[in-house]
């Protein structure tokens, strides 16, 4: 397969929903689930939705409207979910959702935001090194460019969106490189090289084109964690989400829309959800008695 684009499985897969239907559902089951609240969530959780609406975005509307959002996000993470299932069919699903779960606190990303990611990316890897390593190796891309972002203030979607498209083709990585710049080599011959003195890829390969598909995307994917790395920025995510600001409010968004998930679920897991936005909030008071911010909450 060297020099070979590999298909997007993933949008055979997973179809996207159509938005101005959903949007139009949503909107009508949003406002059917806040008036009964009292029956799908606790005041607990109105509470901290309150909290976070107004920590988050001054002026938000009310957390019934902000309710809304369970029927079309619950619409989203079913077929999310499907399409990991049938993405990644060889490993036990509970692993996916376990990491997906976490994501909020690891790449400030929601259950959704990291299923539709692992799916983009993971559909191609699944294809060339198998489901399980795939899996990791997308996950662990995943993790890198998370990383990345959030130490530089780049767009984590937009650079997950790049992965895939770097990592489908050898042929690629001219014309995308230049989107990771400061952890990826400018150019394929430098890539090659570099990949080549790190023990990446053998050193038998001349070109970047003879280099097969799954070789090149662990390659790319290990390049990524090393110039992540190099920058000081690994589990960089995981540290701002604990020690600043910004970082525990994504993480605090990122929990928010778990729980709205959950509760377009018929409500299963809404505790241990609240209990993480509680959390983070906890970590957001905290940072804001340590440096004197002035939330407003």
């Amino acid at each position: 397969m060297a020099g070979r684009s590999v298909g997007n499985a993933y949008l055979n897969v997973v179809p996207k929903v159509d938005d101005a239907k959903a949007k139009g559902a949503g909107a009508k089951a949003g406002s059917s689930i806040a008036a009964g609240a009292s029956e799908a969530i606790s005041a607990k959780a109105v509470a901290l939705g309150n909290i976070l609406g107004g920590a988050i975005q001054n002026g938000m509307e009310k957390v019934g409207t902000e309710l809304s959002k369970t029927f079309t996000n619950y619409m989203d993470f079913e077929q999310l979910s499907d399409g990991a299932q049938k993405i990644f069919d060889e490993i036990d699903y509970s692993k996916i959702q376990a990491d997906a779960s976490d994501a909020f606190r690891s790449m400030s990303m929601s259950v959704n935001e990291y299923l539709e990611a692992i799916n983009q990316t993971g559909a191609t890897f699944a294809q060339t090194m198998g489901d399980a390593k795939g899996y990791e190796t997308a996950k662990a891309g995943m993790q890198a460019i998370s990383d990345y972002a959030s130490g530089t203030g780049k767009s984590v979607d937009e650079l997950n969106e790049k992965y895939a498209m770097i990592t489908r083709s050898t042929g690629s990585y001219q014309s995308i490189a230049d989107q990771f710049s400061g952890i990826l080599p400018a150019t394929s011959a430098d890539f090659l090289e570099q990949a080549q003195a790190a023990g990446l890829l053998s050193k038998e390969y001349e070109k970047l084109t003879e280099v097969p598909v799954a070789e090149y995307q662990q390659a790319v994917t290990q390049m990524l964690g090393k110039g992540v790395d190099a920058l000081g920025l690994t589990e960089n995510t995981a540290h701002e989400a604990s020690e600043t600001l910004s970082g525990s409010f994504s993480a605090a968004s990122a929990a928010w829309d778990n729980m709205l998930t959950a509760i377009g679920d018929g409500g299963e897991d809404i505790d241990a959800r609240l209990d993480k936005i509680e959390s983070r909030l906890e970590t957001i008071a905290g940072l804001k008695r340590r440096y004197g911010k002035d939330i407003q909450t």
